[in-house]
């Protein structure tokens, strides 16, 4: 009897949030921890200090948001172009594209936030670093520097979704007459991230909790927040629980969003759409207006030119010539930039790095490779995070 009810599936979704509900109530009414539970810190206006800490809550949450939305987008442009690096037969574009993924995806995010925001700022002139901190460079160094971070993963997860396309795809678009770029953007790049939406979904939940850690630069985000409250109330407890249900709240979000993404990239027959689909239906429904709206001029300017095609005048023939000489020169064109900034920004970074106080790195370098009490010997000696001072006896 049990067995044919819970085979429902509303009847399982009911079993969990009754489970749920029980859980939470009893374990925050019910049973006693020794801990006097105080919620009103949340929404009541503190009597110290007159705020509604709750709002901050919610002021740090559009901050993170903020930084997630504008940090992923970035991320998704940088993923796609070094991915397509990754398998360039161009080799300083290929190995640019494999130094960058390399390095970025194996450094601690904690250490290149450190450096966008302590280090970055030491190398520019006096003027430009007044400049970049009177415009809020907390947040953008912050933006950026998770940008970097989660577009070396994502390309990776770019370059196996395409490398998962059939050569022969590429190879019938080109006997269409079509050039590698109009491939590129008809058939393999969509084909690729219909692929690899699962992974990519992942980097962008990644990338939304790795947001967290924007505070260290100063950034009042959502966890930021929450600190905040502890530290003013000490009710950290109630304000960490309240920032993992937002943080919960909007993976779940994003998690939903992207599943209905999956859904729409599929090729599901009409009969099998179940209710998940239909949602995903009315949720894309105007992007889908817009977007045909905003392709329409587009595909006729692009029908009237295949028409036009066929029907070539000499002097039409003459023009279509020199705009692909045109088009070859200037690929040959970036090439030679491309390397030729390359080599300039090895050479600087050569000269910077020559410039350095490596002295200093050495002297401390066992304090950095092993940790242990310091040593009154030194008195040159990182004594930080350690606390206190170490005088000679």
């Amino acid at each position: 009897m049990l067995r044919r009810w819970f085979e429902n599936v509303a009847c399982q979704y009911a079993a969990l949030i009754f489970l749920a509900g029980a859980a939470v109530y009893y374990w925050g009414w019910v049973f006693d921890f020794g801990y006097d539970f105080d919620w009103t810190v949340l929404y009541e206006v503190n009597k110290t200090y007159g705020v509604n800490l709750g709002n901050n809550l919610i002021e740090g949450l559009k901050l993170t948001i903020r930084i997630s939305l504008i940090s992923s987008a970035i991320a998704l442009t940088l993923g796609t172009f070094f991915g397509l690096g990754r398998l360039s037969h161009f080799k300083p574009f290929y190995w640019f594209s494999t130094c960058y993924v390399e390095f970025f995806r194996n450094t601690p995010l904690l250490i290149q936030l450190f450096f966008w925001y302590f280090a970055l700022p030491m190398a520019l002139p006096l003027e430009i670093r007044q400049m970049i901190f009177a415009h809020n460079f907390e947040l953008w160094s912050a933006t950026l520097g998770l940008s970097i971070y989660t577009a070396s993963f994502m390309a990776e997860v770019i370059r196996a979704g395409l490398q998962s396309i059939p050569k022969g795809l590429l190879e019938a678009a080109y006997s269409s007459g079509l050039n590698y770029f109009q491939a590129l953007r008809t058939i393999i790049l969509p084909l690729a991230f219909r692929a690899i939406i699962p992974p990519l979904g992942s980097e962008f939940l990644n990338n939304m909790k790795n947001s967290s850690l924007a505070m260290v630069v100063g950034v009042a985000e959502l966890c930021w927040q929450s600190q905040q409250i502890e530290s003013l109330t000490f009710r950290g407890f109630e304000a960490t629980t309240a920032a993992t249900v937002l943080y919960l709240g909007l993976s779940l979000a994003i998690s939903a969003i992207l599943n209905m993404v999956n859904l729409r990239l599929q090729m599901v027959p009409p009969r099998q759409r179940g209710l998940a689909y239909r949602i995903s239906d009315v949720f894309f429904y105007p992007f889908e207006k817009i977007w045909a709206a905003l392709a329409h001029p587009v595909h006729l300017v692009l029908a009237g030119q295949r028409a036009r095609s066929l029907r070539y005048t000499p002097f039409q023939a003459m023009v279509h010539r020199l705009l692909r000489m045109l088009r070859i020169g200037a690929g040959w064109l970036f090439r030679g930039l491309f390397v030729a900034v390359l080599l300039y920004g090895l050479v600087e970074a050569v000269i910077g790095l020559a410039d350095l106080k490596w002295s200093v790195v050495w002297e401390n370098l066992p304090t950095l490779l092993i940790w242990r009490f310091p040593s009154s010997d030194n008195p040159n000696e990182i004594l930080w995070g350690l606390g206190g001072s170490v005088f000679p006896c």
